[in-house]
């Protein structure tokens, strides 16, 4: 049965009508009569339009001035499409009509307008007539911005401009502190030491193997000597176990533990948006990584799930780069944020408000509540919608495969549903009903065609489940090891947008070639066990017996020497070499030859 909409005729007396202002509802919109038809009051009337205009603004704050906002086709910043448009509209509501929630959407700075033509009013109706589409200029630079980033600068250069040194010592103060906790011989780390490990890690992920223990394996047919040169992989897997972030709150639920993260989730965030400005489309997207361990030693393994939610370029060669995300624990439907609330934390992040940018979204996002509020925000607005969203128009028809249906607000916002192998239903600020082909063959809708829809940011292996024993897993090192292969390829699209020739693998491998680089050469300068001869001198004022560090097992260096396999847990602090208490450590000082 096909619906149809029956509206009436306000009455002046019931509340919302044409009362005085100072009886009207708190909140309520304002009811702006059109002008008169009679050619002799039309000054009149269009002066105390203007006037009302003015005192609405004082009241709320704003400038008295309406050139930020018309529907005059002159119009600097706002751009319309031609045709004439019966909106009478000179406020825009801050009332959020999503279905996800009844809270209001934050409000925006100058420049923030509310209308009487807002979703769930009155006046705010869909139409069977094709949409004048009204599009905000973009005022956006797009491109690299500082940070003295050029076509020659090296791979590890543009990496540190998101990997910074406080990033660094955020998680070797936090990894620190985190194994105070459990006393059991921990040396601290240092900043080179962890980005040691997040190299191991890329190194891994271009390369394979069934087990990752079988990096450090001493098989001559497996052995990749770089990461036994670089560190035992009894410290690799310590260091995985235990790398935390430096953070004041470290109680509390464990729905609540992703809150410590925050500071880097911050950190990143401004990095990412202070070294590159997207262009003109973005698009906002989530994606839901699944890990099995721990939060912490004292947990049982689980399954755990943690959705990133990403503001990222939509098309163009930097296609991927993310400007802003947000990370929340998806356990269930109260512990995952409004969508739309997302999607506006993430702009305002990224800093897009008021710069005529097209945010294209799916239907998780897309309510007309949503793009009305971009709308007042100078910003457009396409996405995929559910056609059971709050205020969508309930009489589109499509039957078979290529019928089109649309319906449009006098505010600019377009509501097209189209049939292909099943209906597929469009909200857009910036475009009208036409077809286009494409391909040379098949006929759709402009805006289908148009629409990029969601991107989803590729992270590499970066971080496996079974990267480490059940007893050491770390949850949160593993969504640290997720954020840093984020800003990598954010490095790599920079990059290219430099003029970069690399490809992304040859990317990858100078960045771990310069971090393991850097990581040895502090490991001579702080380790140094010195020239052969220095084992002979100084005496029992030099060398002495202490603990291997963790209180694991060596292999004793001159017992290897002769044949023999034998292990320890003392060694020599000044030789840093593994040695049998007396008789071992006697002859190592001692004799030159002592194989």
């Amino acid at each position: 049965m096909k619906r149809s909409h029956t509206f009436r005729k306000r009455d002046p007396g019931a509340p919302g009508g044409d009362r005085p202002d100072n009886q009207r509802p708190y909140n309520s919109p304002v009811r702006l009569s059109p002008p008169s038809s009679d050619s002799s009051s039309t000054e009149d009337s269009e002066e105390e339009r203007r006037l009302l205009i003015r005192r609405r603004r004082r009241r709320r704050g704003l400038p008295s001035s309406s050139s930020d906002f018309s529907t005059d086709d002159s119009s600097e910043g706002y751009r319309s499409g031609s045709g004439d448009s019966d909106s009478e509209v000179d406020y825009v509501s801050l009332m959020n009509a999503t279905p996800d929630s009844e809270e209001p959407f934050p409000a925006g700075g100058e420049g923030e307008w509310q209308r009487d033509d807002a979703p769930g009013t009155d006046r705010f109706v869909w139409q069977k007539r094709d949409n004048v589409p009204r599009r905000w200029e973009f005022k956006g630079t797009p491109g690299v911005k500082g940070h003295n980033l050029t076509a020659t600068s090296s791979p590890v250069d543009i990496y540190r401009c998101f990997i910074t040194d406080e990033f660094i010592d955020l998680i070797v103060r936090g990894t620190n502190q985190y194994s105070q906790q459990y006393p059991d011989d921990w040396v601290d780390t240092t900043a080179a030491e962890v980005n040691a490990v997040f190299a191991l890690f890329f190194l891994m992920a271009l390369q394979s193997t069934p087990r990752d223990k079988d990096f450090w394996s001493r098989d001559p047919l497996e052995s990749r000597h770089v990461f036994a040169q670089t560190m035992s992989v009894d410290r690799f897997e310590s260091l995985c176990s235990r790398l935390q972030v430096a953070s004041e709150d470290r109680t509390g639920p464990v729905a609540d533990r992703l809150r410590k993260l925050q500071p880097v989730v911050d950190l990143l965030t401004g990095q990412f948006s202070s070294v590159f400005a997207p262009p003109e489309r973005v698009s906002v997207s989530d994606s839901l990584l699944e890990f099995w361990g721990r939060w912490q030693p004292t947990d049982e393994c689980a399954h755990s799930k943690v959705k990133i939610y990403k503001l990222a370029v939509s098309d163009g060669p930097t296609s991927g780069y993310v400007s802003a995300f947000q990370i929340s624990k998806g356990e269930s439907k109260g512990d995952i944020p409004t969508p739309s609330k997302v999607a506006i934390d993430l702009i305002g992040a990224a800093g897009l408000f008021g710069k005529g940018y097209e945010v294209h979204t799916g239907d998780r996002y897309t309510s007309p509540g949503f793009f009305h509020y971009l709308q007042s925000q100078h910003l457009n607005a396409v996405g995929m919608v559910r056609v059971n969203r709050r205020y969508m128009p309930e009489d589109l028809q499509v039957r078979a495969r290529g019928d089109v249906d649309s319906r449009s607000t006098g505010t600019g916002m377009l509501c097209l549903q189209w049939h292909d192998q099943r209906p597929v239903t469009m909200l857009s600020t910036v475009h009208d009903s036409d077809m286009v082909t494409v391909s040379g063959r098949s006929l759709k809708p402009k805006v289908v065609a148009d629409f990029i829809g969601m991107k989803r940011v590729a992270l590499s292996k970066l971080a496996k489940a079974d990267l480490t024993s059940d007893e050491s897993v770390n949850l949160t090192a593993q969504i640290l090891y997720k954020l840093v292969d984020m800003a990598v390829e954010n490095a790599y699209l920079v990059h290219r947008t430099l003029g970069g020739t690399l490809a992304r693998r040859a990317f990858r491998k100078e960045i771990v070639r310069e971090l393991l680089r850097d990581f040895h050469r502090w490991k001579d300068t702080v380790r140094d066990p010195g020239p052969e001869e220095d084992r002979f001198q100084g005496g029992h004022h030099v060398h002495f017996l202490v603990p291997v560090p963790s209180g694991r097992y060596r292999r004793c260096k001159v017992c290897h020497a002769r044949g023999a396999r034998k292990e320890t847990r003392s060694m020599c602090e000044h030789c840093h070499v593994a040695l049998c208490p007396y008789e071992c450590f006697q002859v190592y000082h001692t004799v030159k030859n002592y194989a």
